[in-house]
C-alpha cells in the first residue's frame, strides 16, 4: 500500500486505470486482469513494493514503454521533475490525436511533501500561437527542478525513446473514424496511411522529434506568457449547507447551492488523455483534453492533429483526512462533476483502504427523484443484488 498517499484517479466511471508494479519487471500476472461477477475489471490499485510506478492508457501502452522505459524512468541522472516531464512528452507524441501540444493541460503535483494544482489554457482559444501542454511542461522545469532545461530532457528522449510509435486502441479508433480526411492530409498521410488503408492497432508509425517540438515552442510566439492563463492552486475549500469547512478541495463549486448549470461541461466532443507517475513520495498526475478541429488536419506539419484547447478544466478534488490522500479527477458526460458528488455522497473521503475505495468507485451511480417518486439507475455497471434492492422498494426504475 502506498504510505501516507492513497492516489486514484477517475476519468471514466466505467473503467479505472492501469496501474503497475517496478516498471521494469512488469508481467502478466503483476498487471492481471481479475474476474468478479463474471466481468473483467482493471486492478484498481498500486501493488506496495515499488518505489517507481506509471499509470498510463492500456495494456497496448504498457508494451510500447517496456521497450525503453528502464533507460528513462530508473535513470538516476534524471530527477522526479524531469520524469515528469519526460512522460508528458512521450504521451504527447504516442496520442497526437488527443494530445497535441494544443491541448489544455492540468496537473496534481505531490513533491517533497506539498500538493500543487496547475492549470494551463490559452487566454484566446483561437489564437493558433499557443501550446498550453508544452507552456505548462516548460512552467514545470522552471519552477520545480531546471538543473535540466526543456530542450536537453527532449534530447535525451530522441536517443533513448524509439523511432516508431505503437497504435493503441483508441487512437486506432480516432483514425478509423476520420479514415477520409486523414486520406486527404498529405502530411497526415504520411504517417498513417499505408496502402489504401489507415493503420491499425497492430501497426505503428514514425513519432516526430521532440526537440523539434520544444523548439517550435521557443522559436516562436508559443512562448509569451501573455497568450497563457496559469491557474496555479485554485483549489477551493468545499462547504457543507451549514458553512462548515468540508475535508476537501475542488476547482468547481460542488455544494448543493451552487448553480448546477456553471458545472455543465460538454467533454463529448472532447478527447481526453491521463498519464502520471510516482517515485516514494512524490507524485505527478495530468490530463490533456482537446477537441479536434474538423474536417481533419495537421498541426505545424506534423503527425499531430489540429485542435483546440477545451475551454473548461476537467473537474479535480483532493480529498485530506489524518493519513491519507485521495486525489479525483472526473470526465465524460455533459457534467462530468457529478461523478464527484456521486462519490463525495458515500463519503468517499472517509475510506481507510483501498478495498473501500475501490467499492466505492465501482458501485453504480442511481439518484432517488420525487414528484413522481422514481430512480434514475445506472445498469450497466449494477449487479443484480443491486436491481433486487431498488425492486423491493417498489419505486419505478428508469435505465
Amino acid at each position: 500500500m502506498i504510505n501516507k498517499i492513497l492516489l486514484f484517479i477517475i476519468f471514466n466511471l466505467s473503467s479505472c486505470s492501469y496501474f503497475s508494479k517496478k516498471i521494469e519487471s512488469l508481467t502478466a500476472n503483476e498487471n492481471k486482469i481479475i474476474l468478479e461477477d463474471k466481468k473483467e475489471v482493471k486492478k484498481l490499485f498500486c501493488p506496495e513494493k515499488s518505489n517507481f510506478q506509471f499509470i498510463i492508457e492500456d495494456e497496448q501502452a504498457l508494451k510500447y514503454y517496456n521497450n525503453f522505459q528502464s533507460k528513462i524512468f530508473e535513470n538516476p541522472s534524471l530527477s522526479f521533475i524531469q520524469k515528469a516531464v519526460a512522460i508528458s512528452l512521450i504521451e504527447m507524441n504516442r496520442r497526437p490525436d488527443a494530445s497535441s501540444p494544443r491541448a489544455h493541460f492540468q496537473y496534481f503535483l505531490h513533491y517533497q511533501n506539498r500538493d500543487y494544482y496547475i492549470d494551463f489554457s490559452p487566454i484566446d482559444i483561437s489564437n493558433q500561437n499557443s501550446m498550453p501542454f508544452i507552456k505548462g511542461l516548460d512552467y514545470l522545469i522552471k519552477t520545480f527542478d531546471n538543473s535540466k532545461s526543456l530542450k536537453k530532457i527532449a534530447e535525451i528522449l530522441d536517443q533513448k525513446v524509439p523511432q516508431n510509435t505503437i497504435v493503441t486502441q483508441n487512437l486506432e479508433e480516432f483514425l478509423h473514424n476520420y479514415k477520409k480526411d486523414i486520406m486527404k492530409d498529405e502530411i497526415l498521410s504520411q504517417y498513417f496511411v499505408k496502402g489504401d488503408e489507415v493503420i491499425t492497432k497492430h501497426e505503428s508509425f514514425k513519432r516526430i522529434s521532440f526537440a523539434k517540438i520544444i523548439d517550435q515552442f521557443q522559436k516562436n510566439q508559443f512562448i509569451n506568457n501573455s497568450n497563457y492563463k496559469n491557474a496555479e492552486n485554485l483549489l477551493k475549500d468545499i462547504s457543507d449547507n451549514k458553512g462548515k469547512i468540508l475535508n476537501y478541495k475542488c476547482n468547481y463549486d460542488l455544494s448543493e447551492q451552487s448553480n448546477e448549470n456553471k458545472s455543465i461541461i460538454d467533454f463529448e466532443k472532447n478527447k481526453s488523455i491521463y498519464f502520471a507517475i510516482k517515485e516514494n513520495d512524490n507524485i505527478f498526475i495530468a490530463t490533456t483534453t482537446s477537441n479536434p478541429k474538423i474536417p481533419i488536419k495537421n498541426f505545424n506539419n506534423s503527425s499531430f492533429i489540429l485542435s483546440s484547447p477545451s475551454v473548461s478544466a476537467i473537474p479535480i478534488c483532493v480529498f485530506n483526512n489524518l493519513n491519507k490522500k485521495i486525489v479525483l479527477f472526473s470526465t465524460n458526460d455533459k457534467s462530468p462533476t457529478q461523478h464527484l458528488k456521486h462519490l463525495i455522497d458515500y463519503d468517499i473521503e472517509s475510506v481507510s483502504s483501498f478495498d473501500e475505495l475501490s467499492s466505492i468507485l465501482k458501485f453504480s451511480r442511481h439518484i432517488f427523484l420525487n414528484n413522481p417518486d422514481r430512480v434514475l439507475y445506472e445498469s450497466k455497471r449494477g449487479r443484480k443484488s443491486q436491481l433486487d434492492f431498488f425492486l423491493s422498494m417498489n419505486f419505478p426504475i428508469y435505465h
